[in-house]
């Protein structure tokens, strides 16, 4: 049904995300993400700093895992996870995904520029997302954020609905890491529903005037907008260029 609605809106290849949940929760609903549209499972997810959790519950946030990493990409089919490489043992999980071929995403994480420059260099290839839940720039701590925006290899994930970022952040970054700079939704099953309440995985979400948060009120916990809506609320933000322009991607968060 998701599959459907989202081609007929005009997105015809989406990653859907499963936030940190309980063990058994996460194994599953991997083996249920799977539709002609879907490009693989981004598992955003346990092994975040408690730090930096975001809307994600800290009750089930994990230290690096091995096995438990294991049994999930044996579960479904997963191409990308974020953590943080700050963690003891995380770049160890960097090393296991690339050689397993998924991408590494750092996110929800207050790395070090050092601890990020380590975790790049390891094969993680972008961030997740980009100033949301992560250490902030600074001119002499520049961490996740600053690495991403100098290091020309990375894709910096941006959430551009408005809401997450504000306008002159979105040009900021985009004229950084101008060709590189992918939009994505973090869109909910509350996208294009309406006010209301919901959950995201575990987690009690409301959407007020179309903004997701949790009850209270601290943070925006993910997205409640299309991919086109994305577009509308950063167009004023992008200068006209016929050269470059973000690209964009979809992806919706999935209940855990």
């Amino acid at each position: 049904m998701v599959d459907a609605e989202l081609a007929r809106r005009g997105v015809l290849r989406w990653q859907p995300t499963l936030i940190t949940a309980a063990r058994e929760d996460v194994l599953a609903a991997l083996p249920l993400l799977r539709a002609p549209g879907v490009i693989g499972v981004h598992l955003e997810g346990p092994f975040l700093s408690p730090e930096k959790p975001g809307a994600h519950p800290v009750e089930h946030l994990r230290p690096p895992d091995r096995a438990l990493l294991r049994e999930y990409l044996d579960a479904g089919d997963v191409t990308m996870v974020t953590l943080a490489p700050e963690l003891d043992g995380a770049l160890d999980l960097v090393d296991e995904l690339v050689d397993r071929g998924v991408c590494v995403s750092l996110g929800h994480s207050n790395a070090s520029a050092a601890e990020a420059h380590a975790a790049f260099a390891r094969g993680a290839v972008s961030v997740t997302h980009l100033f949301n839940s992560m250490r902030p720039f600074r001119h002499r701590d520049p961490g996740i954020a600053g690495v991403a925006l100098a290091d020309e290899r990375v894709a910096v994930m941006a959430i551009v609905d408005g809401v997450h970022l504000e306008p002159e952040t979105t040009v900021a970054s985009w004229r950084a890491a101008r060709g590189r700079l992918a939009v994505v939704t973090d869109a909910i099953a509350a996208a294009g529903v309406g006010d209301g309440d919901y959950r995201l995985g575990s987690v009690e979400v409301r959407v007020e005037d179309g903004v997701c948060r949790r009850p209270t009120g601290r943070c925006a916990a993910a997205s409640a907008r299309w991919m086109r809506q994305c577009g509308g609320s950063s167009s004023s933000a992008f200068p006209s260029s016929r050269r470059s322009r973000p690209r964009r991607t979809s992806r919706r968060g999935s209940p855990g």
